[in-house]
């Protein structure tokens, strides 16, 4: 089964985000020299990163805490990636990537989740993670979408290292159009009086996080047709100059498992 990373689209309401296209931009500029191996991708929600991956030629076991994610995926790419209901399929040391991308933020004991998946990476395998930047500006879209935390680039070199990796490298993506954009998106519910209330409890929390993985906003789904790749390559060769600078959003972190 062949997935056409551009035009496919699975049976949900998710459509890749400004951000979300800048992030993958990212991912593909750090990890362009990777050869393909097995991978372990955590938290895949409906697998647009997945699928770029695939496309690459890797080996895919991917896990999502969400049902309707797992369907999704199953429906989506049939029998050309693993699909997990549970890590405890997954043997220890058994692959040589490990991917999280946009999950370590929705859980409280974050040290705790990396350091059991690390488990399962060969000593020597890769880890490729991305996280929301910075706490000051943590806010209602945070708030909305089940997050705990944004990251600083310190914060999260130590929380890799004390999950058991070594050689962190940590790409700072978005500028500058992710920080317009935010700033936008806080404007307009200044303009509508919006405010997004803290989850009620841990199950409305974890139901935020959910939903997060496989749907968006209306007027995102309203600009469909534009939110392509191909769009925001010139912000994706912009946003290159900024990695090694705190300048933007999000970061994308880089690290080996040690021995």
């Amino acid at each position: 089964m062949v997935v056409d990373v551009a035009t496919d689209t699975a049976t949900n309401d998710w459509v890749p985000s400004p951000r979300h296209l800048l992030r993958v931009a990212c991912i593909e500029d750090v990890t362009k020299d990777w050869a393909p191996g097995s991978v372990l991708e955590v938290g895949a929600g409906t697998g647009d990163v997945t699928s770029r991956f695939v496309a690459r030629g890797f080996n895919i076991t991917a896990n999502d805490m969400g049902d309707t994610s797992r369907r999704l995926l199953r429906e989506r790419f049939g029998d050309t990636i693993t699909v997990v209901d549970s890590l405890d399929e997954v043997p220890s040391n058994s692959v040589d990537f490990l991917f999280a991308f946009e999950v370590l933020e929705h859980i409280e004991d974050d040290l705790g989740a990396l350091t059991s998946w690390a488990q399962h990476v060969r000593p020597g395998g890769q880890l490729l993670i991305s996280v929301p930047a910075h706490q000051r500006k943590f806010s209602d879209a945070d708030r909305a979408v089940g997050h705990v935390r944004r990251y600083e680039r310190t914060e999260l070199t130590d929380l890799i290292t004390n999950a058991g990796f070594e050689s962190v490298e940590i790409a700072n993506y978005g500028f500058p159009l992710g920080n317009v954009l935010r700033h936008a998106q806080t404007g307009a519910r200044v303009v509508a009086r919006r405010r997004s209330d803290e989850a009620g409890d841990e199950h409305d929390r974890l139901e935020r996080t959910m939903d997060s993985g496989v749907r968006t906003a209306g007027p995102l789904n309203k600009m469909r047709s534009i939110l392509r790749p191909g769009v925001f390559a010139p912000f994706a060769a912009v946003q290159r100059r900024a990695f090694g600078r705190d300048w933007s959003d999000g970061y994308v972190a880089t690290a080996r498992r040690a021995s």
